[in-house]
């Protein structure tokens, strides 16, 4: 009888494994979380995203053999978010005649700040929020041809910010402002439709090596790692209190999914780990020269330019190649360092930080 049983048993639990499979098995016992499908991406800062700039040869020289509008030898971590994504690089607003934007816009700009500096040029992120505004408004008129946004799109794209560097100069009693008015940035893309943002935090400027040369005459202020410590203090309290403030933020806007990202963390460690990931002494750089108190950037007569990029991790003392860039955007794209754990496939979903 128990023979006739377990018989009866394993055939059973054959059809019912049968079934599963025929009506996919894997879906239901390993379905995979759901992601986003962003149809587009608005990125605003400034030369560490910008796509834009006018810059000369060797730039862009190691992915695109030309000059591409970047302040690296080849890819920026924006581009490598793009592709992450399934979408084309950004072209920048400053070259509007003749350009796709039917996949999103870059507005960053070289130097851009997000304080007003008393000027457009380069434009301040208030200036490049209105920018997209305008954009946005224009680009009513254009809804179904294939150069520009659906209107769908707007509120079905990732917003990305990449600014503040460029502020740090005003020290710790500037950070206040420059955290308060990029939320503002991101209340005024929310009225106008936004509602996934993935917001950089400053990289640790004090391992530039164009700032560590300045500070070469005080060996006090250096850190182990050859970094200028006081620079990067103002950098480490400016992402402090920018965390703060996006979370601020987050709980305003119950109707959007913001993402911190850890961007520092992930360009000091890979200072720290240059050597063992096989770049040169960090505090080096590849075009450009540095000597004996002058100054030659690259690109300019008389500058040079190393054999190998790939063994650098910054390009011309201010930026980094594109092999760091792609380094970093490894570390922050898949949720590591991400404040809420969200990667870049799922920063469309509201999550509450960790």
């Amino acid at each position: 009888m128990g023979a006739v049983l377990g018989s009866s048993t394993s055939s059973v639990l054959l059809v019912f494994f049968f079934v599963l499979s025929v009506l996919g098995f894997r879906g239901v016992v390993f379905a995979e979380p759901p992601k986003c499908y962003f149809q587009a991406i608005f990125n605003f800062g400034d030369s560490n995203s910008a796509t834009g700039s006018s810059l000369p040869s060797p730039y862009g020289q190691t992915y695109f053999g030309k000059p591409s509008g970047r302040a690296s030898d080849g890819r920026l971590i924006i581009d490598f978010l793009a592709e992450k994504l399934g979408l084309p690089y950004l072209n920048p607003y400053s070259e509007s005649a003749g350009n796709n934007y039917r996949h999103g816009v870059n507005f960053a700009a070289g130097g851009a700040t997000v304080r007003p500096q008393g000027s457009d040029n380069p434009p301040s992120l208030n200036v490049q929020v209105g920018q997209f505004t305008e954009f946005k408004r224009k680009g009513s008129s254009h809804y179904g041809q294939d150069k520009y946004p659906q209107q769908d799109d707007f509120s079905n794209a990732l917003y990305t910010f990449d600014i503040g560097q460029n502020d740090l100069n005003g020290g710790f009693q500037a950070i206040p402002d420059i955290v308060q008015q990029i939320s503002q940035a991101i209340y005024q893309l929310h009225d106008a439709g936004a509602r996934s943002f993935w917001i950089h935090n400053t990289g640790p400027v004090g391992c530039l090596p164009n700032h560590v040369a300045y500070y070469s005459s005080h060996p006090n202020n250096i850190d182990e790692f050859g970094c200028v410590n006081s620079e990067n203090e103002v950098a480490r309290e400016f992402n402090r209190q920018l965390k703060e403030k996006v979370n601020e933020v987050r709980e305003h806007l119950q109707d959007s999914a913001l993402t911190y990202v850890d961007v520092y963390t992930a360009k000091y460690d890979l200072i720290k780990q240059a050597q063992q990931q096989g770049f040169s002494e960090p505090t080096k750089f590849c075009c450009g020269n540095y000597q004996d108190g002058g100054k030659v950037r690259c690109g300019q007569e008389g500058s040079s330019t190393c054999a190998d990029p790939s063994k650098y991790v910054s390009w011309d003392a201010a930026h980094y190649t594109e092999a760091a860039n792609k380094r970093v955007a490894d570390r922050i794209l898949y949720g590591g360092l991400s404040d809420t754990g969200a990667s870049i496939y799922d920063a469309c979903f509201r999550r509450s930080p960790h």
